[in-house]
């Protein structure tokens, strides 16, 4: 079995959870502003 590096699992990470990609996509479009998660981003993982 091949192992993963660090930039792979990260992507494997942002692929299954919207929240931390939601997160990254913040970050890459406005780096200057903070970001403040809430709490209907979180729906996704209930269920």
């Amino acid at each position: 079995m091949a192992s993963l590096n660090n930039g792979e699992i990260f992507d494997a990470i942002l692929r299954q959870d919207l929240a931390s990609f939601i997160a990254k996509a913040f970050a890459t479009v406005d780096g200057s502003q903070p970001f403040t998660p809430n709490w209907h981003m979180t729906l996704s993982r209930i269920g």
